[in-house]
């Protein structure tokens, strides 16, 4: 393509020297230059292209020239060039993109292949028409009139007449014998496309008979979406998908057993038509993933990596729900039951002995008698305790408890780990995460796990996940997180999006050419409990990385901002240390020039200069630093717009990873995605990213983020042409919510009643108690999370998005309103641009990541932000 634009210029030019120009030639010199800008995203110069050839064309120098070429070009252009204007607009432009085609009507129809092609390219049309239309369009009464719509008699122009012309063309045009496999095949896909758009925007569900045709594709295919296939089982559609889920089985027994442990766990099999014959098929396939040799013993090996503390209050959570539910005797004791069998049975005696690790025995030995003097032998005194009683003697128990130490060698933690070698052993267990979808897998080079090694690394964190080391059959070794007690699906889908962002990104020219893309890394989800996460070596926390181009006072200075020399420097150090605080000045200073100033004047040099310095302490040459900053710039951007539009929050700087090697940014953690960072946490995040004063100082003296916005500005266009590949994608986050999901579902109504909720605070004690009452959010919730993903990709003012967010969580509370105007930019020198669109504008990709920067970087909002986020570096 680099090539052949300026062959075309070339050519453009000599036609244009020419004494006696060939209008029809040149015409189609244009034509070309046009439909090659438009594949490089470059509508302005396709235009102007096109603008020329219409001017030759009303000047007579072309005569009755029809090319049905320039035509799809002409609509092409069109269709990209409206896409983003008022809806009157865009269906003025529609009407002329039709009088276009029907204009070549005649002289197509003398072929067969353009004929098929004219039908394809009406159905098209009148399928945009109809999104418009759909979308709160009004068509005008000449407008109407001018519509032409197949049928023996005039038909009432609706958005249902449309939608059936629509269908009308499609249907047509597959109906053609005589043409090309190929372009039967576009035919084909054109009317697939369309019937999705329909069906999604009815929320109708899936098409059956497609389910049926896909089960003659090659198996391997559908690996990538086999989560969604998956989260399907127990519904209405799951019989059509047995074929395809058996054939898998079947063939890659390895690629199903752990997504389908994962599905299973949560099927309901509501529908009364498909539940025996749903019921009998996940039988037998729940019978078949459990002969699959050393997998299960796998599994319950690294379920003993969580620590007894951490999975006994697990425990104590699932009791407390329990109990606040009513949940009868009998479900309490078994819950009893369970934690018995799990961390209390004495190994000395018991046959598990060899299984069982020091820690897990320290643990029964110091807690076993103690749990049955206050629980009962059988749990009967649990069973008839109240939630407040059953706390009490929870923290009593806990209360003398030393925590375990951190493990020095494998074996003082999962004995099965440290003894497996695959030498012992008459079949092979392979290393999670090698089943990508994206070729056809060949099972038998794929790496299989020969041993671990004994060396084991303890994470400082909430729930100690441990680093294990994998020694593959291959003399290399994989390294991974293992993570208990945490529900990985939605990280594990998170991933799985970014990697259909990146293949949006690499189809677009220019951000392949710019090098946009996303750091991905293997999540695999073994159990609802358990999984395991790819160790990215050559990387270090943003945090440690840029201490390493810091003073040990300009760190003190940073890192240590509630000493006595800088207490009175920071938000939040002393005036603002509880919620409340934070709420009270939400409504005395929101918008004010005192909480910008107090913002302002708490940035110090260092700490604007400390990313900077960190590259510059990795590069060997002012080329290497120009190179390293070039990249992070890039990979920020990127890792900034698609967290946005996954409201991915929580963006503290212990959760991005910086490449030594090669300079790049990756972002970790997600679990505050889709909006629960701003919707759930009592002080709410109301920055849509991470764009604090060192990430701008870094692309000085560029102002408005220089680079990095134009970096954002094609990742965002990227991916709203791509958009219904994304919403696909995430529509197995309505199919089977994962266990955060379920949970914010149920708080979420209580939210609006005016409760906090922060698990494990003192913010979720009325909660508990009221979650039997918020059942019924379990359908619409993740049906709201992924309409909201959807109007940031349709254009919608990110302000008024955030505000509609907000309300889900803060809208009954009274400093709401001042949050409202903080989000919105209303007031102040700060929220000039956000305050040009409305609620109801249609914003460009370009609108979209102005308004964001300004928001990001207003001083208003980071000086009223949850100092834990750390605003000021």
């Amino acid at each position: 393509m680099s090539v052949f634009i300026p062959c075309l210029r070339v050519r453009c030019f000599f036609v244009k020297s020419l004494k006696h120009p060939v209008p029809k030639e040149k015409a189609l010199l244009l034509n070309a230059f046009a439909n090659a800008m438009l594949q490089q995203e470059n509508v302005p110069s396709a235009l102007r292209a096109v603008v020329e050839i219409e001017q030759m064309r009303l000047s007579g120098q072309l005569g009755d020239w029809a090319d049905w070429r320039y035509v799809e070009t002409y609509c092409a252009m069109l269709r990209r060039a409206s896409e983003n204007e008022p809806l009157p607009k865009q269906i003025a432009a529609h009407m002329r993109m039709l009088d276009k085609v029907d204009a070549a009507a005649d002289d197509m129809a003398l072929d067969v292949v353009h004929s098929t092609k004219y039908k394809m390219l009406k159905g098209w049309l009148m399928a945009g028409l109809s999104k418009v239309l759909r979308a709160g369009g009004q068509m005008t009464a000449d407008q109407k009139a001018a519509l032409k719509l197949s049928g023996s008699e005039k038909q009432p122009v609706t958005m249902r007449s449309v939608c059936d012309e629509a269908l009308h063309q499609h249907l047509a045009a597959i109906a053609v014998e005589e043409v090309s496999p190929e372009l039967k095949a576009d035919a084909h896909m054109s009317l697939a496309i369309f019937c999705s758009s329909i069906l999604q925007a009815e929320k109708t569900g899936t098409c059956a008979r497609s389910c049926v045709t896909c089960s003659k594709v090659p198996c391997w295919m559908f690996l990538r979406w086999i989560s969604q296939i998956l989260a399907l089982l127990d519904k209405e559609v799951g019989p059509f998908l047995f074929d395809i889920v058996d054939s898998v089985a079947r063939h890659y027994p390895n690629a199903l057993i752990y997504p389908f442990r994962v599905s299973s766990s949560a099927y309901t099999f509501e529908c009364p038509k498909t539940k025996k014959a749903c019921q009998n098929f996940v039988g037998r396939l729940q019978q078949a993933m459990d002969k699959v040799p050393l997998v299960n013993d796998f599994i319950k090996a690294l379920e003993l990596l969580q620590f007894p503390e951490i999975a006994f209050k697990d425990w104590y959570e699932s009791v407390k729900d329990a109990l606040n539910e009513k949940q009868g005797p009998a479900s309490i004791k078994e819950l009893f039951k369970k934690i018995v069998s799990q961390l209390l049975v004495c190994s000395r005696d018991s046959s598990r002995r060899s299984s069982w690790s020091r820690v897990y025995q320290r643990f029964s030995e110091n807690m076993k008698e103690k749990v049955i003097a206050a629980f009962g032998t059988q749990g009967e005194k649990l069973a008839a305790m109240t939630p407040k009683k059953f706390q009490e003697q929870y923290n009593r128990l806990m209360s003398g408890y030393k925590p375990s130490e951190a493990p020095k060698a494998l074996k003082d933690i999962s004995p099965w780990l440290s003894h497996f070698s695959s030498l012992d052993q008459e079949h092979s267990l392979e290393i999670p995460g090698q089943y990508t979808g994206k070729g056809r897998p060949m099972p038998e080079y794929h790496v299989k796990i020969f041993g671990f090694d004994e060396s084991i690394r303890v994470l400082q964190s909430k729930q100690r996940p441990c680093r294990i080391t994998i020694r593959g059959d291959d003399e290399k070794e994989y390294r991974f997180l293992v993570k208990t007690g945490e529900d990985l699906r939605q990280d594990d889908r998170i991933e799985q999006i970014f990697t259909v962002m990146n293949d949006l990104l690499r189809k677009d020219p220019v951000c392949r050419s710019r090098h946009l893309q996303l750091v991905t890394y293997s999540v695999v989800p073994l159990t609802h409990r358990v999984g395991l996460i790819q160790w990215l070596d050559d990387t270090m926390v943003m945090e440690e990385f840029l201490r390493q181009g810091l003073t040990t006072e300009e760190q003190d200075d940073i890192f240590n901002p509630f000493s006595s020399n800088t207490r009175n420097k920071v938000p939040g150090s002393y005036k603002l240390h509880s919620v409340d605080d934070y709420m009270k000045a939400y409504e005395t200073q929101s918008c004010s020039k005192a909480a910008t100033s107090r913002y302002l004047s708490c940035l110090r040099p260092a700490s604007k200069l400390a990313l900077r310095k960190a590259l510059l302490s990795l590069s060997s040459c002012p080329e290497a630093f120009f190179a390293l900053r070039s990249r992070f710039v890039s990979s920020h951007a990127t890792i900034s717009i698609a967290h946005w539009v996954l409201g991915i929050g929580d963006r503290h700087l212990g959760n991005f990873l910086v490449g030594t090697k090669t300079g790049l940014e990756i972002g970790i953690d997600f679990g505050y995605a889709f909006g629960v960072a701003t919707q759930f946490l009592p002080v709410p995040e109301l920055m849509p990213f991470r764009l604090t004063p060192m990430y701008m100082a870094l692309v000085e003296p560029f102002e408005k983020g220089g680079t990095m916005a134009c970096s954002m500005h094609y990742t965002l266009q990227a991916l709203r042409s791509g958009s219904r590949s994304l919403l696909d994608m995430m529509d197995v986050f309505v199919q089977e919510p994962t266990i955060d999901w379920l949970e914010m579902a149920v708080v979420a109504p209580l939210l609006e009643s005016g409760i906090h909720f922060l698990r494990g605070s003192d913010y979720a004690r009325n909660a508990d108690e009221k979650k039997g009452q918020a059942t019924a959010a379990l359908d619409w919730y993740p049906r709201q999370k992924v309409d909201i993903v959807r109007q940031k990709l349709e254009g919608h003012h990110p302000s008024y998005i955030l505000r509609d967010e907000l309300k889900l969580g803060k809208g009954n509370n009274s400093y709401f309103a001042s949050m409202e105007t903080v989000c919105l930019g209303a007031s102040g020198p700060h929220g000039e641009f956000r305050r040009q669109f409305s609620g109801t504008d249609k914003l460009t990709p370009q609108q979209q990541v102005e308004c964001l920067i300004e928001q990001a970087t207003d001083p208003a909002i980071l000086g009223l932000t949850w100092r834990g986020w750390q605003p000021w570096r």
